[in-house]
């Protein structure tokens, strides 16, 4: 008699276990952090040309200017303000990437720029007028630009095949 009463607590827990982490991951955050390192809970997030909507959870919209945004989390993906990087070089721009990995103290980031600006050796076209760049920042200092040739072993590196960046 106990044995079995032992098993069906077990099997109790172990679903009850099962259920909460399966809706813990079905929970979904987005905030937005301030350059000040104010966090901010929030219901949505649009990104405008030089501002980006909130939408708070009362339903109160307001734009702030992307300049005063350091990070945003939307959709379970996190979003970084970094410098934009041209040939190793500064463009004196700043672009939200997306966060893809870590290892080792580097960074992987993505973000989606114009082709007029582009160099083909380092980005991947999306769809003819976009392309997706890769970079791996140390901190918030470039560390390398992934380009054609690197990629293959920084993606390995990071642990991300090439369709899941």
């Amino acid at each position: 008699m106990e044995d079995k009463t032992m098993k069906n607590l077990i099997l109790i827990i172990s679903a009850l276990m099962i259920a909460t982490a399966t809706m813990a991951a079905n929970l979904e955050s987005t905030y937005f952090v301030k350059n000040t390192g104010e966090l901010t809970n929030c219901k949505q997030i649009l990104f405008r040309a030089n501002d980006i909507k909130v939408v708070y959870e009362n339903g109160t919209a307001v734009f702030i200017p992307k300049n005063e945004v350091k990070a945003i989390l939307l959709n379970n993906m996190y979003y970084e303000k970094l410098p934009v990087y041209k040939n190793n070089e500064k463009t004196g721009k700043e672009e939200f990437m997306q966060f893809v990995a870590t290892r080792g103290g580097l960074k992987l980031f993505k973000y989606t720029g114009s082709l007029a600006h582009a160099n083909g050796s380092k980005g991947f076209n999306v769809n003819g007028f976009t392309m997706d760049y890769y970079v791996v920042y140390k901190g918030d200092e470039l560390w390398v630009e992934v380009t054609d040739v690197n990629y293959p072993t920084l993606f390995t590196f990071f642990g991300v095949k090439y369709n899941e960046a």
